[in-house]
């Protein structure tokens, strides 16, 4: 069965979601978070990838990244021909996308070093990475602060800034962590900084934010951007203000 070809181009923006095969605990212990942060930087650096946001659980990793401008972005896609001009590698190559070799980056490099060290064979990884598209302002404030929430929302910490291995303490305080947040470009929707830093806070200290998932996996599971009032519908529903 062919895959589905995933969409990209410059400057959009994605949440990632990558699982250990048979989502085995390969990523539990520190040296596993250091490797696989370490890789995300250098992926990040080499492909002109902001991070807005990164959580490392034990079995599984969430990114919201952006892909880089249009100039960065064709460097990465494009393949030089022997009349000395270049053509776009076609859709659904591996090199077709900066989002793709990105992810291939860190799970090719990640997946080689924890085989050797736990002796394992076989896949690492489970299947293909997810990847999402974000079209709006809410849901890319919603996405940061409900991956910072995870380790909260599992038992592992009592406050999303408590957890080591993710980005909710850089977006607190600026602090520089194991997963800083990397954002080049000016960020879209017409957003600030600091605007989108005081909503990534208010929303990541919401418990009522653990309780909808499944109400925000079916409005991201449409195409395009969400309108206003369906947040406000469902931030109401959920006893949240707008």
């Amino acid at each position: 069965m062919s895959h589905q070809i995933r969409s990209d181009g410059p400057g959009l923006l994605h949440h990632i979601t990558a699982r250990v095969n048979w989502r085995e605990w390969h990523l539990e212990d520190v040296c596993a978070k250091q490797c696989l942060a370490q890789l995300i930087r250098e992926a990040a650096e080499e492909f002109g990838v902001d991070v807005l946001a990164a959580v490392l659980m034990s079995n599984h990793m969430h990114l919201v990244v952006r892909s880089p401008p249009a100039p960065l972005y064709r460097h990465h896609t494009t393949r030089r021909m022997p009349n000395r001009h270049y053509k776009a590698w076609p859709q659904g190559h591996q090199k077709s996308t900066v989002i793709a070799q990105f992810m291939r980056s860190v799970r090719q490099r990640m997946s080689l070093r924890r085989q050797k060290e736990l002796k394992l064979s076989g896949r690492f990884w489970e299947g293909r990475y997810n990847a999402k598209p974000i079209e709006d302002a809410t849901s890319l404030t919603i996405r940061i602060a409900y991956d910072h929430r995870n380790p909260v929302k599992q038992g592992m910490v009592a406050r999303p800034e408590d957890f080591k291995w993710s980005t909710a303490e850089t977006w607190r305080t600026g602090a520089i962590t194991p997963l800083p947040v990397l954002i080049r470009q000016p960020l879209p929707f017409g957003l600030t900084y600091e605007t989108l830093r005081c909503d990534v806070l208010r929303y990541q200290n919401e418990e009522a934010l653990d309780l909808m998932s499944d109400d925000l996996e079916t409005l991201w599971s449409h195409p395009g951007p969400i309108p206003s009032e369906h947040w406000a519908e469902l931030f109401r529903s959920h006893g949240m203000s707008p």
